[in-house]
């Protein structure tokens, strides 16, 4: 069974098929990391020992995944293996204030390093990605850039320009809603547009796209929290809306000990473990 691989990229940093929300990826998610990172710190945790469980509750074959951190806080390693893939050690390093500065995502088969840049709002600026694979030799198609713009107060993201191959770029556009929280992210090419929708705490709810020629907006992911500003559940839509899953997230005190996976159907299809040290 390989539904232990879809619970690990969770885990890793809480995306599944994030598509072309660049904000949500690139702004939103790097901020929820760097939360995490600060929990871990203040609870002291400095290993994280996770266990993936099927739907009848026996452990998932084959699968290991743990985290190790720095005694300093400034780098973190998550080493994963599953019985139908191949071993993969993620290493992110951290600056003195917290920030990512950079991932290392390794495996047999290839090697992907990404770089950030940020201002002095701590706002991305720019993010390098390049990927290098086993049989390959040195080849630029594997590199990715992106470069965001914001607003005289750099806090607000306006544009982004993405950059593939070292030559193909794509313009990305945002607008903000009357609280300055982005609404719209508009692929200039394509007319592609991602909707982002938020409660009056100004956290994210619901984001949903359509395409150039749709009438119909698709809801790709919709967050609850808890009274500690905690993600408790997240609604995952497939196949342009006509299947979803759910993830349930429970915690003690600040740090989450397990992440359950339901089907459309309200079957329960896993649960992840977390065990700090």
């Amino acid at each position: 069974m390989k539904k232990h691989i879809y619970f690990l990229l969770f885990f890793v940093f809480s995306l599944v098929q994030v598509k072309s929300q660049y904000y949500y990826k690139d702004i939103l998610v790097n901020k929820q990391l760097l939360t995490e990172i600060a929990t871990l710190k203040a609870e002291k945790v400095r290993a994280v020992n996770v266990t993936s469980l099927e739907y009848d509750g026996l452990p998932s074959e084959g699968f290991f995944c743990q985290k190790k951190i720095s005694k300093d806080y400034s780098e973190i390693e998550i080493v994963t293996k599953t019985s139908s893939s191949y071993k993969t050690i993620l290493t992110s390093v951290f600056s003195r204030d917290g920030l990512l500065i950079s991932t290392n995502d390794s495996s047999e088969i290839s090697v992907t390093n990404t770089y950030y840049s940020y201002n002095e709002n701590n706002n991305p600026t720019k993010i390098l990605s390049e990927t290098h694979f086993a049989a390959d030799d040195y080849n630029d198609e594997n590199f990715e850039e992106h470069h965001y713009f914001y607003d005289a107060s750099n806090s607000l993201p306006v544009k982004l320009l993405l950059v593939k191959n070292k030559k193909d770029s794509t313009v990305i556009l945002f607008s903000a809603d009357e609280s300055k929280n982005v609404a719209i992210e508009k692929n200039t090419a394509t007319g592609e547009s991602y909707y982002y929708y938020y409660d009056t705490k100004s956290r994210l709810t619901d984001i949903a796209h359509k395409y150039q020629n749709q009438k119909k907006l698709t809801t790709d992911y919709i967050f609850q929290y808890n009274q500690a500003n905690q993600i408790t559940q997240m609604t995952v839509g497939e196949e342009e809306g006509a299947y979803f899953f759910v993830w349930k997230y429970t915690y003690e005190e600040n740090l989450r000990i397990n992440e359950r996976c339901f089907s459309k159907e309200r079957k329960l299809l896993g649960t992840i473990e977390y065990a700090y040290k």
